[in-house]
């Protein structure tokens, strides 16, 4: 076989199955929430599980994403971002499989849309406490959950990470259109694990420039829309809730 033949040929690799995963939060008056699944299927048959499954052919792993989370839950029209890829070997017992985490947001009023279906048992909004040190605790119905499927924990971990470190524009994707700044200090300190000196938050929301006042007359405390953050480092006064 001459050279140019044999160059010419298409090596064969082993290829890896591509999945989709998706973090949803919320933020209602018990603090913060992330979207589960118990899993009706095996592997991991009746483990919590984040909301998820493989790509198919011809669409994008953000496609599929949201595709699963409908399908599993019932909620649409969430803008996702990408969180992460998961890759470790041995991380899915079906075989070599590759996941792509998707993070996003959605007003406490959509939590009712959450209902379990195709192959997920039951849907359910488990608490998520979150530390001074970034570690978390998931909760159901008042009992801690310990175990999830497949990589899970790691990534609710990246998603915990990634709320800490850009907490100037993700703490507001949980509030609603118009806030006052009390419900924004208390976003805050879910996200940093502990309590914040008001008269320094306000300072600091101030001197950033990332409120507006709403122009909306509303009775009470005055309210406010988020702007766009002109930082991208983490918070200055982070270190204020440890």
């Amino acid at each position: 076989m001459s050279t140019t033949a044999k160059t010419s040929e298409k090596k064969e690799y082993p290829r890896p199955s591509l999945t989709a995963d998706v973090v949803a939060l919320l933020l209602d008056e018990s603090g913060l929430r992330v979207l589960f699944i118990r899993r009706g299927n095996e592997p991991f048959k009746g483990s919590w599980a984040l909301p998820g499954g493989f790509v198919e052919p011809g669409e994008t792993v953000a496609q599929a994403a949201a595709r699963e989370l409908t399908e599993e839950t019932g909620v649409r029209d969430v803008r996702l971002e990408e969180l992460g890829c998961f890759s470790t070997p041995g991380r899915d017992p079906r075989g070599w499989v590759v996941t792509v985490a998707h993070l996003g947001f959605l007003p406490a009023s959509r939590a009712g849309e959450a209902v379990g279906s195709d192959d997920a048992a039951e849907a359910a909004w488990l608490g998520l406490t979150l530390a001074s040190d970034g570690g978390y605790r998931l909760e159901h119905a008042g009992a801690a959950v310990t175990a999830l499927a497949f990589d899970h924990h790691a990534v609710i971990a990246l998603a915990v990470r990634r709320l800490r470190e850009r907490v100037a524009e993700l703490a507001f994707a949980l509030l609603p259109a118009s806030f006052t700044l009390a419900e924004a200090q208390r976003a805050f300190e879910l996200i940093l694990g502990g309590a914040l000196d008001s008269t320094a938050f306000r300072a600091e929301i101030a001197r950033d420039a990332l409120l507006r006042e709403a122009s909306e007359a509303t009775p009470g405390a005055p309210r406010y829309h988020a702007v766009a953050p002109r930082i991208e480092q983490r918070w200055p006064f982070a270190e204020a809730s440890r």
